[in-house]
Formats: C-alpha cells, sequence, structure tokens
C-alpha cells in the first residue's frame, strides 16, 4: 500500500494543475491511437466494464470507475514515461477522490464529464479528449479546493 501524505491547499492545487496538462495529454494520445484496432478494442472493453459499475450507483463503486477511466486512458496514451508521472501525481490525491466520491452531484457532473472524455477519445478527436480531461479535472480541482482547511497541512 501507498502511503498517502497529507498535502498544503497549494501544493493540491499545483497537483492538479499538472494532472490537467498531463492527462489532457494523455487523452488527446489515446484518441489519436483510437485508429489503432488494439487500442480501439481495449478501450470499447473497458467502457463496457465502466458501464457496468456504473449500474450499481455506489459511491465506492464510483471511485473505482473513476480509477479504471483515468488508467486505461493513460495506457492507450503507450507512453510508458507519461504513464509514470501520471500515476505519481494521482497517489496523493487517492483519499480526496474518496471523499469527493460521497457527494452525488459530484458523481453526476463527473459520469456526465467521463462520458464527454469517452466520446471524444472514440471519435479519434485528440483535441477535444485533451480539452475535455482538462476541464474534467479542472472542476475537481475546485471541489478540492473548497474542502475545509483541516483536510490540509498548513
Amino acid at each position: 500500500g501507498a502511503i498517502v501524505r497529507r498535502l498544503s491547499r497549494k501544493a493540491m492545487a499545483d497537483l492538479f494543475l499538472i494532472r490537467q496538462s498531463l492527462e489532457g495529454l494523455a487523452a488527446s494520445l489515446a484518441a489519436t491511437n483510437m485508429a489503432r484496432d488494439d487500442c480501439r478494442k481495449s478501450f470499447r472493453a473497458a467502457v463496457a466494464a465502466i458501464n457496468e459499475i456504473r449500474k450499481t450507483k455506489s459511491p465506492e463503486k464510483f471511485t473505482e470507475e473513476n480509477a479504471l477511466l483515468h488508467q486505461i486512458i493513460v495506457e492507450l496514451a503507450d507512453n510508458p514515461q507519461l504513464a509514470t508521472l501520471v500515476h505519481q501525481l494521482q497517489l496523493p490525491l487517492a483519499r480526496f477522490q474518496i471523499r469527493s466520491a460521497l457527494d452525488q452531484s459530484h458523481r453526476d457532473f463527473s459520469i456526465e464529464e467521463h462520458d464527454k472524455i469517452i466520446a471524444a477519445i472514440l471519435a479519434g478527436n485528440p483535441a477535444r479528449a485533451g480539452a475535455a480531461m482538462r476541464q474534467h479535472l479542472k472542476r475537481a480541482s475546485k471541489q478540492v479546493m473548497m474542502l475545509d482547511d483541516s483536510t490540509f497541512i498548513r
């Protein structure tokens, strides 16, 4: 298990800003790679699994869906260096994702955003996929930044 340390509000904002760029790039690369049959099949299989998870409508399963979507997008970017960087940035955020999953409106917004990302990737549209991912993480960052000061170290 990973050790998840508490971060300052500034460090958290910085992490999200970096994730917007890196995961936006991953979504763009994944969309480009949809021209490859193997990538398209893998992504469709992951989307089918995500749709099954969604049927449960549980907060715990939402966290699983979110992780799976972000993971498959990074894998389909087919860039191991990018995958390593994204993984390092996601670890400190894990406990916030679990907390935010408890909020139904956050889950609904995220699912809507996930669908936009999925559609753009399947359409093979790198610009739209990257923009959708950046927007998704920007909103998630705002949600985390609204958490109580006790959540962060000073």
